[in-house]
């Protein structure tokens, strides 16, 4: 959920939950699985701007670094920032600013249930660009 505005020059961290976390990637890759194999607390993930999303030009994917075949590493998409808080760092992102995400902690899957993402954000908004009039 989107936090009271900030001046827009703060940096500011909060707590939210990576979104479509059951669907499979357009490679077929399974994102529970990618979840389960790579995601640990405290993990950096890859946030990346999809502004010709046709779901909404706000879109963030979140990204993991996932281990793959004969050792080789690449990055696999576990979800989205939620549309509500996209809606308020893509503006930020667009604008140079710097937003990072890290995993707090996993939800669920027990019993065969859904794993879940929870994770905090840091941002750091694009410094106000001062004009000398001199």
């Amino acid at each position: 959920m989107p936090r009271k505005k900030k001046a827009q020059d703060v940096p500011y961290e909060f707590h939210s939950k990576v979104s479509g976390v059951t669907f499979k990637n357009e490679d077929g890759s399974d994102r529970q699985k990618l979840i389960r194999d790579n995601c640990r607390p405290g993990m950096e993930l890859i946030l990346k701007r999809e502004p010709q999303n046709p779901y909404g030009a706000n879109a963030i994917g979140i990204w993991v670094a996932a281990h793959g075949f004969l050792g080789a590493w690449s990055y696999k998409q576990i979800g989205y920032i939620t549309s509500r808080v996209a809606e308020e760092l893509a503006p930020i992102m667009d604008k140079g600013g710097n937003v990072r995400a890290k995993v707090t902690v996993l939800t669920g899957g027990e019993r065969g249930d859904s794993v879940g993402v929870n994770i905090e954000i840091s941002v750091e908004p694009p410094k106000a660009i001062s004009v000398d009039t001199a």
